[in-house]
């Protein structure tokens, strides 16, 4: 899969192990050759970046993270490189995993490489699949469906920030006070169709028994589970009695609390079966 678009950065320097675990809300500077998935927050603990931190030895890490932050995670580490701080933080996004090619060439490097690549394996995967798939497993995308209005524990991803970590880090006090704070209000929320016709969109309004109570951050149809995967924002205080309730709708999609056409899931646990109803 092409993954070129993503940006990396090289961290290296004498103090680049720790200066990346301050900015980071997971443990970044574990084992070499270790990759890590984390966010890093501002102080009021809501998501600056969603990225992952490669190890690649003691003071050498790459930073991999998305297209659309790019230029606002170079901005972030530049930000906070405190004086006297030995860290240096190099843009190698061209350095990696990109082929420039002449177009009149193209057809015929396509197919060398198609050829080499058999006894591998190789196979065609675009970013349309990238996007389905990574809905199937409920996968966030900074700037999609997640930004900097969130914080990671309404988003189903406070299970990455390590808030007890030796050091700390950037909006650890406001990470241990939103977690105090559940159930919280304002959930993101996993959807799975089972029926496989109805197709989902985005921004579609989510209704509980009538009433609007979220939307759709993002959706796609997931080939492998065979049936629309959506993540959907509630605005009220979700739990698992929230959601049993006969009847809900997403867009022109009425769905009912009985059968097995769809599953409703809150941080990957499976809360309640929906079915489009006939």
């Amino acid at each position: 899969m092409d993954m070129s678009f993503m940006g990396e950065f090289r961290v290296q320097g004498r103090d680049a192990g720790a200066f990346l675990d301050y900015l980071s809300a997971n443990e970044v500077n574990g084992e070499t050759g270790r990759i890590t998935y984390t966010q890093w927050l501002n102080e009021a603990g809501r998501l600056e970046a969603d990225l992952t931190v490669i190890k690649v030895d003691e003071n050498d890490f790459i930073v991999v993270t998305s297209d659309i932050a790019h230029r606002h995670t170079e901005t972030w580490m530049k930000r906070h490189i405190a004086e006297g701080r030995h860290v240096f933080v190099p843009d190698v996004t061209s350095g990696y995993g990109q082929l420039n090619i002449p177009s009149e060439q193209a057809l015929h490097v396509y197919d060398r490489v198609m050829d080499a690549g058999k006894k591998f394996g190789l196979k065609l995967a675009g970013l349309k699949a990238l996007a389905s798939l990574r809905l199937e497993k409920g996968y966030r995308d900074y700037g999609h469906d997640i930004d900097n209005m969130d914080d990671p524990y309404s988003t189903g991803l406070g299970f990455a920030v390590k808030t007890d970590k030796p050091g700390g880090f950037i909006g650890q006090q406001a990470s241990i006070e939103r977690k105090a704070a559940a159930p919280y209000r304002g959930r993101m929320v996993q959807v799975l169709l089972k029926d496989f016709e109805p197709l989902m969109f985005h921004q579609e309004i989510v209704l509980r028994d009538g009433v609007a109570v979220g939307h759709l951050r993002a959706a796609s149809y997931g080939h492998t589970l065979g049936g629309a995967c959506v993540l959907a924002q509630a605005g009220h205080l979700v739990d698992i009695g929230y959601v049993f309730l006969p009847r809900y709708e997403i867009g022109a999609v009425m769905l009912e609390t009985e059968g097995h056409g769809a599953f409703l899931f809150l941080d990957d646990q499976v809360l309640q079966h929906l079915v489009p109803a006939r």
